[in-house]
């Protein structure tokens, strides 16, 4: 049996005022089809997952947002974050 496990939010002080956490568990029965799928996402949308990885500066100010490199490192694919994902890309992902 495979379970993947994955939390999101924040449950610590630094965020007083977000009061969601959300833990999700994954029970995989077919790891092989599960991982070739998950590789061939990544691959038919390398090049908008790396332009979606990028720091994101603010427009007026050039002041970094968002810091990137969150899924790649020196242009290497590591591994997938929704964090880093728009709208467009989280809703291709779940119809995926």
């Amino acid at each position: 049996m495979t379970i993947y496990i994955d939390e999101s939010g924040s449950i610590n002080n630094h965020m007083p005022n977000n009061k969601y956490f959300i833990i999700a568990l994954v029970n995989v029965t077919n790891r092989a089809s599960l991982k070739k799928s998950y590789k061939r996402f990544v691959s038919s949308n390398f090049n908008r997952l790396l332009e979606l990885d990028g720091d994101k500066l603010n427009v007026k100010t050039g002041k970094l947002i968002k810091e990137g490199s969150k899924m790649f490192r020196k242009g290497i694919f590591q591994e997938l974050k929704g964090s880093q994902f728009d709208k467009e890309m989280k809703q291709k992902f779940v119809v995926y």
